[in-house]
């Protein structure tokens, strides 16, 4: 009733990335799961997104739980945000980060 899937293929799947198919789940507008399939649509990857917070009038998760599914067993990370900043309200050291002079563009 509140929600609504949107499914994607990969139109030309590439020989190292194992994904052709993404499922993702919004609820009332806020993404809350989504999953990488394989060619066979086995599930290699879960992501659920919850915690949400309201950042300049756009809602964010603060909190998503990935699994990453390998062979016989999985990895479960959690990963939280917090200290949100924006704007000026948002200072580091990093922001004022200069491209050293002796630098050179490399190319592939």
């Amino acid at each position: 009733k509140d929600m609504m899937i949107n499914e994607w293929k990969v139109i030309t799947p590439q020989p190292k990335d194992p994904v052709v198919y993404v499922k993702l789940v919004h609820q009332k507008s806020r993404p809350i799961y989504m999953d990488y399939q394989d060619a066979k649509h086995r599930v290699i990857r879960k992501v659920y997104y919850y915690d949400y917070t309201e950042l300049g009038g756009v809602a964010f998760p603060r909190t998503f739980t990935e699994i990453l599914y390998q062979q016989a067993d999985s990895v479960i990370t959690k990963t939280e945000y917090s200290n949100f900043r924006m704007n000026e309200d948002a200072q580091s050291s990093y922001f004022d980060f200069k491209i050293p002079e002796n630098a050179k563009l490399l190319t592939q």
